[in-house]
């Protein structure tokens, strides 16, 4: 496996870092892949196609590749389903390709079915947007990209659920990127949902997060709820309750041999974070003999 680290790990950076002083301290930290997100919270601006080849140009003078692109969506939002297919085929799977990523993510909803729905179950979910995502995944695999869903958003959270999802759509070009950490949102054992989105993996977030017991007193600012009100907040790859090293070895085994890229959302200093948390999946990497430079 690679190792890469997400753009969006920098977004708490004060003062904020450009995409470009990004990259450069991603090579410093011995990274060779990068995430990215189409909304560029350091420059207030989206990637376009321009700024996609400047990025790309960067990439190339740094020796680093595109990892994947990580694009939001939201198929229950001001846009219908049609039209939030359309803007994500013809709008961004194309600046995807200009950034070189050989997998994008796409969302399926952080706002659930609408009150209206009678029926506001997953598998309602799944029924209404499948096609959509069946449609996306062709337009991507004729693009030369991979196309997959997270498991993020809470109602879209569960591995069980992103199975359903992918094996719904039922095309080899739609996979899952499995986030290690995100489990926790939904106080899903990490290594289990690992291991059971594993033979579906096209990308995976390494997630570090504190998990304590919603028994004991609130722990204060930087921790949030869980589904099952179980406290959690993130933190160093390497430093939290997220069993990382199991999760890789799960991943191993199942033949997965792609990047495992960091996504830090801690309140410590992303810099700091960022690099500790490369450190220590490197050396996870090399220890279960699953690291590739």
């Amino acid at each position: 496996m690679k190792v890469g680290i997400s753009a969006y790990s920098f977004h708490k950076c004060e003062p904020a870092l450009s995409i470009f002083e990004i990259l450069e301290k991603i090579k410093e930290m011995g990274a060779t892949g990068v995430d990215f997100i189409p909304d560029l919270k350091q420059e207030g601006i989206t990637i376009d196609i321009e700024m996609a080849k400047k990025i790309r140009a960067k990439l190339d003078e740094l020796g680093l590749e595109a990892a994947c692109m990580c694009q939001g969506a939201e198929f229950f939002g001001d846009r219908t389903i049609e039209e939030e297919k359309n803007r994500i085929i013809n709008e961004r799977l194309p600046v995807a390709k200009e950034l070189g990523c050989p997998v994008m993510r796409i969302d399926v909803t952080f706002r659930g079915l609408p009150a209206s729905e009678t029926n506001r179950s997953y598998e309602r979910i799944i029924e209404l947007v499948a096609p959509a995502f069946k449609e996306i995944t062709l337009a991507a695999e004729a693009m030369g990209i991979k196309l997959c869903t997270e498991n993020h958003g809470r109602i879209s959270q569960a591995a069980d659920r992103i199975e359903k999802l992918i094996n719904t759509v039922a095309h080899k070009n739609f996979g899952a990127l499995i986030d290690m950490g995100n489990f926790t949102g939904v106080d899903g054992d990490h290594v289990w949902s690992v291991s059971t989105l594993a033979p579906y993996a096209f990308h995976v977030h390494a997630k570090d997060l504190f998990i304590k017991n919603g028994m004991i007193e609130n722990p204060g600012r930087g921790y949030n709820l869980t589904k099952g009100c179980n406290y959690s907040r993130s933190t160093i790859v390497g430093h939290g309750n997220v069993p990382i090293k199991q999760c890789l070895k799960a991943l191993s085994v199942a033949g997965y041999k792609g990047y495992v890229s960091i996504e830090f959302e801690g309140i410590e200093d992303p810099i700091l974070g960022n690099s500790i948390g490369c450190e220590n999946l490197i050396r996870y990497l090399k220890e279960i003999d699953a690291y590739e430079a």
